[in-house]
């Protein structure tokens, strides 16, 4: 499962890397090596008007529209791709709004031989940003504000994640963006695949640091010792 990622790019750049238009307006967001549950973080949609690709902050934990009481609400930050489809919590967005959400690199636990938990970076080998297949919805609270939340797609890991933990996020190429976002016809579950082994993406031990709440800045992500683990990205 992954419950804690960090970001630590400008609306600019991101813009530039999911090729936004021009004239699209940027949400103002610093960056953070711990965006944990219910925190706001940027996520790419498609305008269901416009049909632009659009870059807004959400707050990650899924709240579904048909929630009558948002406050008491599960917010759950990650929908298997197994079920995703067919899970009452999750069908309607998978439906009709899918997201992407960009993330520089993300944190799993292991569990030691004494019991405690040894927490890994996991990043791409190439520096490159990684895009997550997501799920998004919108609920209106009582008092009329909207409250718009996200959560992160997660499937079956590659052999060598498999070590860490036994699930790991759904990494998208940028060839199957336009698809994930319903910008082309297709069928999305065909992107639900495990992730294959033998992949480019970077894990190490990271520091205990950050795994409670107060540091966020760069000397709490220190992923080293390389493995593969997502050829696709």
């Amino acid at each position: 499962m992954c419950r804690l990622y960090h970001l630590g790019r400008a609306p600019r750049e991101l813009a530039r890397q999911f090729r936004l238009t021009l004239d699209v307006p940027l949400p103002n967001f610093a960056p953070s090596w711990r965006i944990a549950t219910t925190d706001p973080a940027p996520v790419l949609r498609r305008h269901p008007q416009t049909g632009e690709r659009r870059l807004d902050v959400l707050r990650w934990g899924l709240v579904p529209h048909w929630t009558k009481e948002p406050a008491r609400a599960l917010r759950p930050v990650n929908a298997r791709s197994d079920t995703v489809a067919r899970s009452a919590m999750f069908r309607g967005a998978y439906r009709d709004r899918r997201c992407l959400v960009p993330v520089d690199g993300w944190y799993e636990w292991q569990k030691q031989p004494d019991g405690r938990k040894q927490a890994h970076a996991f990043a791409a080998q190439d520096g490159q940003p990684l895009a997550f297949a997501g799920l998004w919805e919108s609920v209106r609270w009582p008092d009329g504000e909207m409250l718009r939340t996200f959560a992160i797609v997660t499937t079956e890991p590659s052999t060598e994640a498999a070590v860490i933990h036994d699930r790991m996020p759904l990494a998208l190429r940028e060839a199957d963006w336009p698809l994930w976002l319903g910008e082309n016809d297709g069928n999305p579950a065909t992107l639900l695949r495990p992730a294959p082994d033998g992949a480019r993406c970077g894990s190490g031990r990271s520091s205990r640091r950050w795994a409670r709440a107060g540091p966020t800045g760069p000397s709490c992500w220190s992923p080293h010792q390389p493995r593969a683990l997502i050829r696709h990205l």
